[in-house]
């Protein structure tokens, strides 16, 4: 009687362990996309450096959200100037920042020079777990509000598995945010080492190889390691 109790709990055990693995599996997409509603803010961080990042920041502009936008590379900078926007309504680095981690590292003395207590952050849907993971770790000290809006680019968060370029984004986000997590999370490192990033660059090309039989960028903004 007891080694048939035994069994039939390690069935159920297993069971619920499957269903439960399996839902995950169906839901990163959604798990990944942790986007909100827009709320007026002191200002705008347009994460580094795609066109619909961009686009998105000028809209919440243009909405009256927020009456500045933040830049995070001089690439980012000079394609809103190119979008005709205002100077004035521009904040500037004063680093590049190369990953999603130095882009909130570097915008912390803006942030505090400008009294910025609200800031709506701009990215791709895919990108948005890590960056509030990101800048809740870097700003946990800091008395300011962040906002996480998502762009609207082509991607299948429903049925990512379904699709060759939801499928590399849900891959390499799924490396990096443990890599985050210990990295930069428990070792407290602010910067990637040289061969990080090379493996890196690496597992993006062959992601690339693999589900879009193709090499090159991923993304249009370079970035999002």
């Amino acid at each position: 009687m007891r080694l048939k109790t035994i069994i039939l709990s390690s069935v159920a055990v297993l069971a619920a362990f499957f269903i439960f693995g399996w839902i995950g599996y169906l839901n990163i997409g959604h798990w990944l996309s942790l986007d909100e509603a827009p709320h007026s803010a002191n200002a705008i961080i347009c994460l580094a450096s795609g066109n619909g990042r961009q686009e998105k920041s000028i809209s919440l502009l243009s909405a009256g959200f927020a009456d500045k936008i933040m830049a995070t590379t001089d690439k980012t900078y000079i394609g809103l100037i190119n979008k005709k926007i205002n100077k004035n309504d521009l904040v500037r680095p004063e680093k590049n920042a190369t990953t999603t981690y130095e882009e909130a590292l570097f915008l912390k003395r803006k942030i505090i020079d400008l009294n910025i207590k609200s800031a709506l952050i701009v990215s791709d849907p895919f990108h948005l777990y890590r960056v509030r993971w990101t800048f809740t770790h870097v700003y946990k000290n800091i008395p300011v509000r962040f906002f996480y809006i998502s762009t609207d680019p082509t991607w299948a968060k429903g049925f990512w598995w379904d699709n060759s370029r939801s499928r590399v984004f849900v891959l390499l986000e799924l490396t990096k945010i443990p890599y985050y997590w210990i990295v930069h999370g428990i070792f407290g490192l602010d910067h990637d080492p040289a061969w990080v990033v090379v493996v890196k660059r690496w597992y993006e090309r062959e992601l690339m190889e693999i589900f879009q039989g193709r090499r090159g960028q991923l993304i249009d903004d370079a970035h999002g390691q």
